[in-house]
């Protein structure tokens, strides 16, 4: 697992498509728990992209 302090700062719409990765290799393998995780952090993602559309900053980092 990799600690918050070690990830890097990356856009929200690449943060986007690395949880959709995440999310099809989860369903891929069976692994429920998994995919119900990155299904509901792909919501929150998106609901915050669409309440700031020209924010790119990945606002997951901050909390």
């Amino acid at each position: 697992m990799t600690s918050t302090a070690s990830l890097s700062v990356e856009s929200i719409e690449a943060h986007i498509a690395r949880d959709c990765e995440e999310l099809t290799k989860a369903e891929a393998s069976g692994d429920q728990a998994r995919a119900r995780h990155y299904a509901k952090a792909l919501q929150w993602l998106k609901i915050c992209r669409t309440h700031h559309p020209g924010d790119h900053k990945d606002t997951a980092y901050w909390l």
